[in-house]
């Protein structure tokens, strides 16, 4: 109720009661006009009393609540307490609406801390590991290793091959902070997809057959879209290292395009162990491994999936994956089509 409508209730009903009860005391010796009178100057009296004592009790303790959440949200203009609508009704209503924002704040920062605890970890596991190999290997050949014909070159080479890693993730890191930063120029142009496929399958057929697995790739006809050539070679290399990494030996990976309306969907299927349908959204997380232990021995980065993510989101496009425990997953992704 509002401290207007308040304050003339208030005072039809003492001005009503007090009428009344002189009416009653004096009966037939008071004239009409003078109970009018008397009824008018009370009502008036009354009414600036509980109008001022209204709003008295608003500015004193009202107003500085409104101050205290305005200050917080960034609003400067003052509530307009003398509306129509109950103001204390408002107020609780503003401050649980205050408060519900301030409770989903503390519930993202939470969650942007857990991430930046859990970011960090893996960004320190996976750059401990190198560097204590190095560490290992140089302190080896330090010792006297160097002089022995038959392990010298050995250390050497795997401390080269851990640097080599540390090169690749510091490179990842430096991709993904282009690209969530929005610096990434994409050098969109005319490209053949199929041609590209091919090229990231002639990088890792080396790898492939070490485990005796097979790429097929049955298209050999043209297909053009608008991209950015090298951004989408990553994406190839990404995926399909990534199938022949945690794929069965032996197993199979096959590359299939379809045509929808004016996209180009690329499919990537695997027939390895396939993923755990409750870790499926966090796939393209970055560092997330869905099976750590053996992750750590494999190698890679543990951003290849989240680098696809942000490339293909840069091409306003869209990246999806589905899969079966025993079964296979498979990455999809869509390229705008041009003639």
């Amino acid at each position: 109720m509002s401290p207007l409508r308040s304050a003339i209730i208030s005072a039809f009903s003492v001005a009503g009661l007090s009428t009344f009860i002189t009416y009653f005391m004096a009966g037939e010796r008071l004239e009409t006009i003078d109970l009018i009178l008397q009824f008018t100057a009370i009502t008036i009296i009354s009414g600036l009393i509980v109008f001022f004592t209204t709003q008295r009790f608003l500015n004193e303790r009202i107003l500085p609540v409104y101050r205290t959440i305005f200050g917080l949200t960034g609003k400067k203009s003052k509530p307009k307490l003398l509306s129509r609508v109950d103001p204390l009704k408002r107020v609780e209503k503003d401050v649980l609406h205050w408060a519900d924002e301030r409770i989903e704040e503390i519930r993202n920062l939470q969650k942007k801390d857990d991430f930046r605890k859990e970011f960090v970890g893996n960004l320190a596991h996976e750059l401990k590991t190198p560097l204590f190999n190095i560490q290992g290997y140089v302190s080896s050949l330090l010792e006297g290793a160097i002089d022995d014909e038959n392990v010298n070159m050995k250390f050497l080479e795997k401390a080269n091959n851990n640097i080599n890693r540390m090169i690749l993730l510091v490179e990842d890191l430096d991709n993904i902070s282009t690209m969530e930063s929005g610096m990434t120029q994409l050098d969109m142009r005319r490209m053949d997809v199929v041609k590209c496929c091919r090229e990231a399958i002639d990088s890792l057929e080396e790898k492939a057959s070490k485990r005796a697995m097979k790429i097929i790739h049955k298209c050999f006809d043209p297909i053009y879209v608008q991209a950015d050539e090298f951004r989408i070679g990553q994406v190839f290399v990404n995926i399909i290292n990534n199938a022949i990494t945690y794929g069965k030996n032996g197993g199979n990976v096959e590359i299939i395009y379809t045509d929808v309306e004016d996209r180009i969907m690329v499919e990537i299927r695997d027939d390895g162990p396939g993923i755990d349908p409750a870790v499926l959204p966090r796939i393209f997380e970055r560092f997330y491994r869905v099976d750590k232990s053996r992750s750590r021995h494999v190698g890679g980065s543990g951003l290849g999936l989240s680098i696809v993510k942000h490339i293909i989101e840069a091409h306003k496009q869209s990246v999806t994956v589905r899969s079966k425990l025993q079964k296979g997953s498979a990455f999809t992704f869509t390229l705008k089509k041009v003639k």
